[in-house]
């Protein structure tokens, strides 16, 4: 996944535990008196990440404009609905320790952004460098459908798809 510098900094500070404010609008200035400053921009500018943070989104790009989007919609969907059960549970278990909300919820992202790390690449995620480095980070690459449809059957893949409402039987 590509987040680009400035949610990078976000996140990297999330996990460090070290807030820091930061500013509501950067400008950009041309150092051109004549000519206006203006916002820099903040979203990836990186087109070849599969699911890019765009300022203020996450884009899905991962199949052609003429193929129908629900199963991948759908499959994001439930991923994201059980990701926001995992971090709600935890949450609540850290309340249990302190009565602070917000230092609950800065503890469990930060865990979750160290044990997610891994994903994060600021580099260009079609070429060989991150196949080279997704390998080493122990990552899976299937670049054929077949193979990578495959993990829909792994038993993980298939009891959370189960645990959610609107997929069970």
């Amino acid at each position: 996944m590509y987040l680009g510098e400035q949610l990078t900094k976000i996140v990297d500070a999330i996990e460090s535990g070290k807030l820091t404010k930061t500013r509501k609008n950067d400008l950009f200035d041309l150092g051109v008196g004549l000519l206006p400053k203006f916002i820099r921009d903040q979203s990836d500018r990186n087109r070849t990440s599969p699911f890019a943070f765009t300022g203020n989104k996450f884009e899905f790009r991962a199949l052609g404009s003429s193929m129908n989007i629900s199963t991948s919609i759908a499959v994001v969907n439930t991923i994201v609905a059980d990701a926001f059960d995992s971090v709600t549970t935890q949450i609540k278990a850290e309340l249990k320790k302190t009565s602070d909300l917000k230092k609950a919820v800065i503890g469990v992202l930060g865990k979750i952004i160290k044990d997610s790390r891994n994903i994060i690449f600021e580099g260009n995620n079609y070429a060989q460098e991150w196949l080279d480095e997704a390998k080493r980070r122990g990552l899976p690459n299937e670049p054929s459908s077949p193979e990578a449809l495959k993990a829909f059957i792994k038993p993980a893949n298939i009891a959370m798809f189960e645990s959610r409402a609107c997929c069970r039987r």
